[in-house]
């Protein structure tokens, strides 16, 4: 009997003082930083705005401190942006993120050459 070949694969998750970051926080934190709304970010992954605060208050009562703050009204209507914080945030769940992504494509390079 032939072993079968097998597929290793993962998602990360970070835990930091009562704060979890996962693939999809950290896409929403992205999508605030890039497009400076909660609302535009929720419509970019798919998900109703109360889907996407509902996480981003999560993310904010978890962590020490506010990851992702809002602005209301004015001319241009309100909008949200990430605190230095959010910012260290999402790059550090990057930067680990292709860590592991780096070390999953390592293992199937080497599985191929076994």
């Amino acid at each position: 009997m032939v072993a079968p070949e097998f597929t290793l694969k993962g998602h990360i998750w970070l835990e930091c003082q009562g704060l979890e970051i996962g693939p999809g926080r950290a896409a929403l934190l992205a999508g605030i930083r890039d497009l400076g709304s909660i609302r535009k970010a929720a419509e970019s992954l798919g998900l109703t705005y109360r889907q996407a605060w509902g996480r981003v208050r999560a993310m904010n009562t978890s962590a020490t401190c506010q990851l992702v703050e809002r602005t209301t009204g004015g001319k241009d209507g309100g909008g949200a942006t990430l605190t230095e914080e959010g910012r260290a945030i999402l790059s550090a769940f990057q930067r680990e993120e292709q860590r592991f992504k780096d070390y999953l494509s390592q293992s199937r390079s080497s599985a191929k050459t076994s």
